[in-house]
């Protein structure tokens, strides 16, 4: 038992303190991998689709299109193509009214009767798209303006296969949610210089339309799966901080845990699936994937491990080990004040919250990617074929 006890915190401290200081040293030998883009004049810019899923949006759908509206591309290299997938709202009478308003760039819809997934919907629409780039962004997110034409000089390098935007909280964040993702940004740029973005931002990633592949229906996690395929096979994939996707409105608590639930669970099904990538023959590829994404898929089993293990030695062996399990007890009723009182209570107090919170969401959703009750956190139906009005601009142009 204290050898368990050992190995699991040598694993935790390994993790969120050595792991964090250890990569960004590492990453200081490779400053820059590669010159900053240069953009394209507008006359050698490749084709892009921006592909839009959408399900019960009426509340940033607006903003979003607008915001394609706004976008520094050529009209015509430029498709923009939003999904309602099965909308229950007004996210589709809110998206004609706002096309209506005469936005410059190709703007289509296609609606979905029923809500098929997100993964469903890449599947059935992006072999349509007859692009040289595709870009996949979020409803609830929005791009700073040149992020298209500044994703598009990277891919003038023939061994780029993805381009992965940064990401930022709205203003009205919590504290806790702002400082988790400025940590999650840091360590994303750290493993860019090291080896490769461990996966990208589901709220904007942009790849060569060539290389796309069909997804498994259970796939959970589109933007790390599919971007990590691509190094898995040997492409570049780049971070670049100066692409900004912005989330537009604050998730709730709930939605929040719900939603790092599902992440939990993508996170310990993508450790499996890209298992390949802890190759030792690639080396830095393999230390940032094991100390970062596969360790986190498995830290809620290693914090239960030592948290179990403290407590059979608390009740059979030397009172040292009830010390320990009351500090272990402290920590985890810490983190009570911190989510009930996540406005009011101290910053590192709220921090250390969200964290646990964390890693209970994720030890929950990966019992339930093991029981095989993933469905009971996200919906995943068959495949329906959309309608839409008018011409479509997604049939395959002639050669």
């Amino acid at each position: 038992m204290v050898a368990i006890i050992a190995v699991c915190a040598t694993l935790v401290v390994y993790h969120h303190a050595v792991y964090p200081v250890l990569l960004k040293a590492v990453a200081r030998w490779f400053p820059q991998r590669s010159s900053p883009p240069t953009m394209n004049p507008p006359a050698d810019l490749p084709t892009i689709g921006l592909l839009i899923p959408a399900h019960n949006e009426e509340r940033v759908i607006a903003n979003k299109l607008r915001n394609c509206a706004e976008l520094n591309y050529p009209r015509d290299a430029l498709t923009v193509v939003v999904a309602l997938d099965g909308c229950q709202d007004r996210s589709e009478q809110i998206a004609r009214a706002s096309i209506n308003e005469g936005y410059p760039q190709k703007i289509e819809l296609i609606r979905f009767d029923r809500n098929i997934g997100k993964i469903a919907v890449l599947n059935r629409l992006i072999p349509e798209l007859n692009v040289d780039l595709l870009a996949l962004s979020d409803a609830s997110s929005v791009l700073n303006s040149d992020a298209l034409r500044q994703a598009a000089a990277h891919f003038a390098d023939p061994r780029v296969g993805v381009v992965c935007a940064t990401y930022r909280m709205p203003d009205d964040a919590s504290p806790g949610e702002q400082a988790y993702w400025d940590y999650q940004v840091q360590i994303k740029s750290n493993e860019a210089l090291v080896a490769a973005p461990m996966g990208a931002h589901g709220a904007f990633y942009i790849f060569r339309r060539k290389l796309w592949q069909p997804l498994e229906q259970d796939v959970i996690n589109d933007d790390f799966v599919f971007p990590m395929r691509l190094v898995d096979a040997g492409w570049r994939a780049i971070y670049d901080p100066e692409i900004v996707a912005k989330e537009l409105e604050a998730t709730n608590s709930k939605q929040d845990f719900r939603r790092r639930i599902r992440i939990g669970a993508g996170n310990l099904q993508q450790t499996i699936l890209l298992r390949s990538l802890a190759d030792p023959r690639r080396p830095r590829l393999a230390f940032v994937f094991i100390s970062g994404k596969a360790l986190r898929s498995l830290m809620a089993f290693v914090l239960l491990t030592m948290f179990c293990a403290t407590a059979w030695l608390a009740v059979f062996d030397a009172a040292i080990w009830r010390a320990v399990l009351g500090v272990e007890l402290l920590g985890a009723a810490l983190a009570v004040p911190g989510a009930i009182f996540a406005t009011g209570a101290p910053k590192v107090l709220v921090s250390f919250s969200y964290w646990v919170q964390g890693y209970v969401a994720s030890g929950l959703g990966s019992l339930l990617l093991l029981s095989g009750r993933a469905g009971t956190v996200w919906r995943v139906s068959k495949l329906a074929r959309p309608k839409s009005s008018g011409p479509s601009p997604l049939s395959p142009k002639p050669e």
